[in-house]
């Protein structure tokens, strides 16, 4: 009997692969991520950022449990890094790194952050996530009184940097509908991954996507020289400290310093020749 597999649209599966490359196993709390500096995870990182989409630059993890790229188009990938189940993610960073000082944990939330919202794909963040939101390290809350389980809003005063960056984050997705193509095939066409070392993961997005648009994600503990396609000037929209949809620095030299565990995103078409040009 021949059985029949219809496809059901606008349903989307959660990416458990990109939230464990990204910090680790929900099942082992110990074990670090791409964002604290586990390596072998670049891989799998690449299938993330590409919502899980059959790409020719992507060779898919041996053994892995979703079978290489499960998802037919980006829309049918929704890429997370916690929610409601298991630890929040600034709970999963303590537990994997707990020699880690609050700096570099900040760096690491960010990073997955900047990682997150710039994927293909269907973008979900948890509630809090934004400004460091803890359960006491509580994994399963359900059966939880609501001192776990509330949100605390003064860590938004808190940490009100971390909460500006998301922010700028998401404004830079919603402005730039590159980090949203709606099929596989622009996908394969208009995103190349460059060669990098070991620890760092980067994309060129063409102009037919919009705007030629370079991201890269350094997870190592030292600065990496990224050189970029001729032409120019380039704009700055992400580093370790700032996220947004406009440039912040413009310059034209041929090459960028991604600095040590963060994200760098610079856009072409943003840059404008104002006087503020660095060579």
């Amino acid at each position: 009997m021949k059985t029949q597999v219809r496809k059901l649209r606008g349903v989307a599966a959660f990416s458990d692969g990109f939230r464990d490359a990204l910090k680790g196993s929900v099942f082992q709390h110990r074990e670090r991520g791409f964002v604290s500096g586990a390596r072998g995870l670049e891989e799998a990182i690449k299938a993330g950022l590409v919502a899980s989409t059959a790409h020719p630059q992507v060779a898919y993890p041996v053994g892995d449990d979703w079978r290489g790229p499960w998802a037919g188009e980006p829309g049918r990938c929704v890429s997370y890094d916690s929610c409601h189940d298991n630890h929040t993610l600034w709970d999963r960073l303590l537990l994997a790194n707990p020699k880690a000082d609050e700096v570099a944990l900040i760096r690491m939330n960010k990073l997955c952050a900047a990682l997150l919202l710039t994927a293909q794909g269907i973008a979900f963040l948890h509630a809090g996530e934004e400004f460091l939101r803890s359960k006491g390290g509580v994994e399963n809350s359900y059966n939880r009184p609501d001192r776990v389980n509330r949100i605390d809003w003064g860590a938004k005063a808190r940490h009100r940097a971390v909460f500006d960056y998301y922010r700028g984050l998401v404004a830079l997705r919603r402005a730039r509908p590159e980090f949203r193509l709606t099929s596989a095939g622009a996908i394969r066409r208009q995103l190349t991954f460059l060669k990098l070392p070991a620890g760092v993961v980067g994309f060129h997005l063409r102009p037919a996507a919009g705007g030629d648009v370079i991201a890269v994600f350094n997870a190592t503990c030292k600065p990496v020289r990224i050189a970029l396609p001729r032409g120019g000037p380039w704009g700055l929209l992400v580093d370790a400290q700032r996220a947004g949809p406009d440039a912040v620095a413009h310059f034209t030299c041929p090459s960028i310093v991604a600095g040590s565990l963060s994200a760098l995103v610079v856009a072409r078409d943003q840059a404008r020749a104002d006087g503020r040009l660095s060579s």
